[in-house]
């Protein structure tokens, strides 16, 4: 065997290393810059819990959520039509009280921008809120992977703003060659990962269902102050409260004793509880998907007094029922901790008369016939 072509085996070997290991330098370098990450512009107004939801999204799928603090108004497409210089191609508009998410993209060489998708949710909900912020990052990823830079106009050309209330046309991509004759407007353009048909739309935005449209029955405390006691009572409060519609709602309650009143009045000592009954037409202040609800009432009620007096020396003793009617207004709070449950605080004041005046002690007339205030609180969950 030649010794030099022995000597000159390691070279090769050498040589070859140094080759593989420049080749795999120049392609980590390449997968580095393909793996920055893309922009994307979020707007929403300051401490939006949908908005940090929706970043946490984005950067934890390796975009770059860029922060645009904004009201959200209407009228945001028009504000977004200058020249792009916060980096972004894409975006997401937190609509926060309309309960939606738009994404649009900036059209290249003008100011224009195009609605790509329009999904509704209902904020005061963490497992909606998430579904929504997953599928803008899943639609992202297919739009990102389906533009070209060798398409004649990956982002579209056009941007017709939606009419209020309208539902936005979900689009397959026109056929190559085909751009110029598409209708102008909003549309969508399909992929691999996340297609839809030409006839599908999405559904206009709705608010949180437990406020506007959802009865809910409750359970509460009462306490009641009466011109006719000289103490404080306590009642257990059923509520089935029925929603007419956005503002509107009958709120019906029934009162079981807790907590009677005991006072002395002449030579006998008397103990009363009262049961009662009635109804409320209520007007509330907010709607969804607000968190604070203030409302004001007016009601109208019926309830029961019954009274047992015992004679100071224990000879004697009379128990008797006392009916009334009473009407009042109302005003109070409602606050939802969650998507189906809301605590309420109500304040009222009514005033009584008894029904029936035929032989009535002037205690009981003095109950029947009272001015009183209640406060109460508990809390509403959805049937």
């Amino acid at each position: 065997m030649n010794p030099r072509r022995r000597r000159g085996r390691p070279g090769f070997v050498l040589a070859g290393l140094w080759l593989v290991a420049v080749a795999g330098v120049a392609s980590g370098d390449e997968r580095t810059a393909c793996a920055a990450p893309v922009a994307v512009g979020v707007l929403a107004p300051r401490g939006s819990r949908l908005a940090d939801d929706l970043r946490r999204e984005l950067e934890s799928s390796r975009f770059a959520a860029v922060a645009v603090e904004s009201d959200v108004a209407p009228d945001w497409p028009d504000q977004l039509k200058r020249p792009a210089t916060d980096g972004f191609q894409h975006g997401v508009a937190v609509e926060e009280q309309a309960g939606r998410l738009t994404l649009f993209s900036r059209v290249p060489g003008s100011n224009g921008i195009q609605i790509r998708l329009v999904l509704p949710v209902d904020p005061s909900d963490r497992l909606a809120r998430r579904r929504a912020c997953l599928g803008i990052v899943e639609y992202l990823h297919a739009l990102v992977e389906n533009e070209s830079p060798a398409s004649g106009d990956p982002l579209g050309s056009r941007w017709a703003p939606p009419r209020p209330g309208a539902s936005v046309q979900v689009r397959p991509p026109p056929p190559a060659g085909a751009a110029a004759a598409e209708p102008p407007g909003p549309s969508v353009v399909a992929s691999p990962r996340f297609r839809v048909g030409p006839s599908e739309s999405v559904p206009p935005p709705h608010p949180p269902s437990f406020a506007a449209t959802s009865s809910s029955l409750g359970i509460g405390s009462t306490l009641d102050l009466g011109t006719g006691t000289p103490m404080l009572t306590s009642h257990l409060q059923l509520t089935w409260r029925l929603p007419l519609d956005s503002h509107f709602a009958i709120c019906m309650r029934a009162l079981w004793p807790v907590l009677g009143a005991q006072f002395r009045s002449g030579a006998d000592d008397v103990r009363m509880w009262t049961f009662g009954a009635g109804a409320s037409l209520q007007y509330t202040f907010a709607e969804a998907p607000a968190r604070l609800f203030p409302f004001a009432g007016f009601s109208v009620g019926s309830s029961v007094a019954l009274t047992e007096a015992t004679s100071a020396d224990a000879t004697q003793g009379r128990q008797a029922l006392t009916p009334n009617a009473s009407v009042g207004l109302d005003i109070g709070l409602l606050y939802a901790l969650a998507p189906s449950v809301q605590l309420f605080l109500e304040l009222g004041a009514a005033r009584g008369w008894l029904l029936f005046m035929h032989d009535r002690t002037e205690y009981e007339r003095a109950v029947a016939d009272s001015r009183s205030v209640h406060a109460a609180f508990g809390a509403l969950f959805e049937i």
